[in-house]
């Protein structure tokens, strides 16, 4: 009895396990339409029981199709289980308990031998990336330093072309026009170059050496650079004022209230008052000294000599003295309208041109910085009240106000820095002075030169030094082998340098070594190295 039942508890648990089955795989079908098979074989029940391998869900489907009454699985187990004996079904459960077990823990053990695989790959990532990173970063601080060290590159020559060059000189010369023409429409008063240029509010440092504004109020510029840097660029065209002298008058317009001079005729004209005048033979150039509390014009005759002539009264200046060349007097930024630099028999001399007192003698071959354009004629001063002088042998500096001697005309050469003069005597010594003729750094054994007013180079024994020129010492270079043929002392991006010529007078410049002796001012520090010549004038 007691194994009946348990025999019949037994088929129960069977059934009960069937049916189970038979409502999972009927719901899975339904929703997946997608048969699962049991290590992936269909058992054919017709024939000699040979398997078919099922790969793909469509086989299934066109199997079911094949078939003209379509069983499933468990309707299949069903008919092969109802042949079979309790036992035997006994068995078979207790086995495919065990192969879901197997399946089962095969399929935890694939997952722990899978998980360290996958962590295994993302560390891997993670260090790739690090390591990429790393790179990067070390790409981007090389970059740094690189570009750190690297001198910025000022020469506008090579960062604009031709092209570019060719219309910034021409832009600049319509703004030159655009602004003498709207100050001519309100003060009916044609600029000169000077004023012209600094009404005008321009990208780049433009300056030509050519310039000439002509009575049509057009420009004509050439010898033009764009921030330092020479261009073969020009704007407008020269006009040809050489004229043949006439009977016809030459006109002056004086603003009667402002009294500002014009040669261009006002559309109001019963405001000024007209002087005429004429000049005999050719000439060019014709300008006037200034546009304001000056009666004179200047202009070049054929020979290309300088004159001035009083347009109120038709005389010409000093007259009836016979010079070659007469010159007026820009002192500093102002025209000085009281004197003038004469010229008589090859040698110059000043005047009064009011008082037609002479000042200087006519002793001297240059006086004065002369300054000369299509525009302008004039002597430029070295400081205020004081010119250059040259004697033919030596330079020196007088007050051309008093003709008193300054500094006596006894240097090889001569020339300001800043506050201070640098001056080389007849044996090639630097010397440092200033406008009373007082000398510095005397103390030292040689005085290289100074720069910026500010900073010489100096050899005390055998140290090379930069010095302010009181002899505060900046920095001490120590014991350098220093040429006595300077090159070249200037400053440039906080760094004074000095450039000495270190081989044979017989060898050329491109074949020759540099020695570079150079102080950073804001640094405070100091730099000595030898360089070739495409290293510095490159």
């Amino acid at each position: 009895m007691d194994n009946k039942e348990d025999i019949d508890k037994l088929d129960r648990q069977i059934n009960k396990l069937l049916n189970k089955e038979k409502e999972e795989k009927e719901k899975d079908l339904a929703e997946k339409r997608e048969v699962i098979i049991d290590r992936k074989y269909a058992y054919d029940d017709i024939g000699d029981g040979d398997t078919k391998k099922i790969d793909r869900i469509e086989d299934v489907e066109e199997e079911s199709v094949e078939s003209e009454e379509p069983k499933t699985r468990v309707e299949r187990l069903e008919e092969k289980e109802s042949t079979k004996s309790r036992v035997e079904r006994l068995e078979e459960q207790e086995e495919f308990l065990e192969e879901d077990k197997i399946d089962s823990d095969d399929k935890e053990e694939k997952d722990k031998e899978e998980k360290p695989k996958k962590k295994l790959t993302k560390k891997q990532i993670i260090i790739i990336c690090s390591i990429i990173g790393v790179i990067l970063i070390a790409i981007v601080i090389l970059l740094l330093v690189l570009n750190k060290n690297k001198k910025v590159d000022t020469d506008i020559d090579e960062k604009l072309s031709a092209s570019e060059q060719k219309e910034i000189i021409n832009d600049y010369g319509i703004e030159l026009e655009n602004v003498i023409d709207a100050y001519y429409n309100k003060q009916k008063v044609l600029l000169e170059y000077n004023d012209a240029v600094k009404l005008i509010d321009f990208d780049y440092n433009v300056k030509c050496n050519v310039h000439k504004i002509y009575n049509d109020g057009k420009v004509y510029i050439n010898k033009c650079s764009i921030n330092n840097i020479k261009t073969r660029y020009s704007y407008g065209e020269k006009q040809e004022e050489t004229k043949e002298g006439t009977d016809d008058k030459l006109k002056v317009y004086v603003n009667k209230t402002t009294k500002e001079a014009s040669f261009i005729e006002p559309k109001n004209i019963t405001q000024y008052d007209v002087y005429e005048f004429s000049i005999e033979g050719t000439y060019t150039d014709l300008a006037l000294v200034s546009d304001k509390d000056s009666d004179y014009v200047y202009y070049v005759d054929e020979e290309h000599s300088v004159h001035m002539l009083n347009y109120k009264t038709g005389v010409k200046a000093l007259n009836p003295l016979k010079y070659t060349n007469i010159l007026p007097i820009k002192n500093e930024d102002e025209m000085d309208l009281s004197y003038v630099v004469v010229e008589m028999n090859n040698l110059w001399g000043i005047y009064n041109l009011d008082t037609r007192e002479r000042i200087v003698n006519h002793n001297y071959k240059i006086i004065g910085t002369m300054q000369e354009t299509a525009e302008e004629n004039y002597v430029k001063t070295i400081d205020l009240d004081i010119v250059k002088v040259f004697d033919g042998e030596c330079f020196g500096l007088i007050n051309y106000k008093t003709g008193k001697e300054v500094v006596p005309a006894i240097y090889s050469a001569i020339s300001r820095s800043g506050d201070y003069l640098y001056a080389r005597d007849k044996n090639n010594n630097a010397h440092i002075l200033d406008f009373s003729n007082k000398e510095y750094l005397k103390n030292y054994d040689k005085v290289y030169g100074i720069v910026d007013g500010k900073y010489s180079l100096v050899k005390d024994e055998k140290s090379i030094k930069m010095v302010k020129p009181d002899g505060k010492e900046l920095f001490d270079y120590g014991e350098v082998e220093v040429s006595t043929r300077l090159r070249l002392a200037n400053i440039s991006d906080n760094e004074v340098y000095y450039i000495f010529v270190m081989s044979d007078e017989k060898t050329s410049e491109e074949d020759s070594d540099y020695l570079r002796i150079a102080y950073n001012t804001k640094m405070k520090k100091g730099t000595v190295e030898m360089l070739e010549y495409n290293d510095i004038f490159k």
